[in-house]
């Protein structure tokens, strides 16, 4: 990193000067080349990383390639922001709405995430977080994924150390409801087993890159 900056210096010092002399010029071609070199390599890591989910989403369940794709970047910056396995959230989104975002529950839940907006909506004002937006839960699968994965931080937070299961109390807290419910995780997770847990390295910090080189460059998430 030390060195990309050095070579940026180099470049943008060079750019300035209107009197370059030909080993200036040079140098700076050099620069150019170097710093494009790293953003190429970036940007094929980016895809690997993605890829990687997509074809875990595709293991569990059919859905159209650019559905899947699309959703397989949400999920990823979602599970890199809030510091969640992505295997954990591809399980729980076969297991509540079969990646569907209109799903509704008789329970009150509500998107692909099946948030349930009456107790997350008080949870969230409680917590002195950003207040959960109806609306947005409804009509926006980005608002809604990262939503889900900032409740399983909260509740990997809360419970991971005493609870190996913690992230099945997404669906309840009650034991009878919660072991129920792992069983039925257990499906998805046991099939996504050899992606292994480390499925996101590499992958940048900054989720507007990552959604610019995967969706478009003109391509702006909701949820971020």
């Amino acid at each position: 990193m030390v060195f990309k900056w050095i070579v940026l210096s180099s470049s943008v010092a060079l750019a300035a000067d209107n009197t370059q002399n030909p080993a200036s010029q040079a140098l700076d071609s050099e620069a150019g080349r170097i710093i494009s070199l790293i953003r190429s390599q970036q940007k094929e890591k980016i895809l690997e990383v993605i890829d990687k989910v997509d074809k875990a989403i595709d293991k569990i369940i059919p859905i159209p390639d650019n559905e899947r794709k699309r959703y397989a970047v949400l999920i990823s910056l979602a599970s890199k922001k809030y510091d969640i396995d992505p295997r954990i959230i591809i399980s729980i989104l076969k297991t509540e709405s079969d990646f569907k975002q209109q799903a509704v529950s008789h329970t009150g839940d509500y998107s692909v995430a099946q948030i349930n907006f009456k107790i997350w909506s008080k949870n969230f004002n409680k917590m002195d977080r950003a207040p959960l937006k109806y609306e947005k839960l409804i009509e926006d699968e980005a608002y809604s994924i990262f939503r889900m994965a900032e409740i399983l931080h909260i509740l990997k937070k809360e419970h991971s150390k005493k609870d190996v299961h913690w992230f099945a109390r997404y669906h309840s807290n009650t034991p009878k409801y919660k072991n129920v419910y792992i069983k039925k995780l257990q499906v998805s997770l046991k099939k996504l087993l050899p992606f292994g847990p480390n499925m996101l390295d590499g992958l940048p910090d900054n989720p507007k890159v990552v959604a610019e080189i995967c969706l478009g460059e003109k391509h702006k998430i909701k949820g971020l």
